[in-house]
């Protein structure tokens, strides 16, 4: 006869996967992700953004539109254009309203400089529920 375990389950940390290409800003957000519970995953471009995809599954992705390499908007197209990748949430930061004029995707907007309470509260709705193990 099996003992039946009746410990709960440990789950991993909904993983949030900010792509900035500012390094204080990127290193400040990985540092309030994780103090709120969370694993944050670092890329300064749309293609480390990619690569870190190729591994990790996250909960929701924070996007900067400005950035070298592959900037936010390709990054949102190749997210798009990705059966696996599209399901996943995506929230843009930007500093400039007029980036967003030609961005296509259905995106939550976030305006820097970033205010905190509105990070958490993006942060809750999308991860809160959401455990992803890799």
């Amino acid at each position: 006869m099996s003992r039946v375990n009746n410990l709960p389950s440990v789950q991993s940390p909904a993983r949030v996967l900010v792509v900035e290409d500012d390094p204080d800003l990127s290193a400040s957000l990985g540092m309030f992700i994780t103090e709120l519970g969370y694993q944050a995953n670092l890329a300064t471009n749309g293609r480390e953004a990619l690569e870190v995809l190729a591994r990790h599954t996250p909960a929701l992705i924070l996007i900067d539109l400005v950035m070298p390499v592959m900037s936010g908007g390709e990054l949102l197209r190749a997210l798009r254009d990705d059966p696996m990748l599209a399901r996943i949430p995506r929230v843009v930061m930007t500093g400039i309203n007029d980036l967003m004029i030609g961005i296509k995707e259905n995106v939550e907007v976030l305006y820097k400089p970033l205010d905190h309470i509105m990070l958490t509260k993006v942060l809750r709705r999308y991860c809160h529920a959401t455990a992803r193990a890799d």
